[in-house]
């Protein structure tokens, strides 16, 4: 097992390394879920919040629940979602979904 530790504050940077067009793939992945016109968005893996806060930006009476196994994420997602527009909870991905 890795010692390696999600980082808000280094996220985006990993992502855009990792991902060739990173703020690219975010751009029309807002764009995609938009079209749909959802009510209410579940993140699994909502890691730092910022492509989220796109989709939120692009769906503005959407409610976001992000969920994330790191603490740390969670916090940083807290910092960039609108709190009376989202909600978070800590969480793997293989766990039972939330009701709704």
């Amino acid at each position: 097992m890795s010692d390696f530790t999600w980082d808000p504050n280094t996220y985006l940077d990993v992502m855009a390394e990792e991902i060739p067009d990173y703020r690219r793939l975010q751009s029309e992945l807002a764009a995609a879920v938009a079209e749909a016109d959802p009510r209410t968005i579940l993140d699994l893996g909502v890691g730092s919040g910022l492509t989220a806060r796109r989709v939120a930006e692009a769906l503005p009476q959407a409610h976001i629940h992000g969920i994330d196994e790191s603490e740390e994420m969670l916090a940083g997602a807290r910092k960039v979602l609108d709190h009376h527009r989202s909600t978070m909870s800590i969480g793997l991905l293989d766990d039972s979904l939330p009701n709704g």
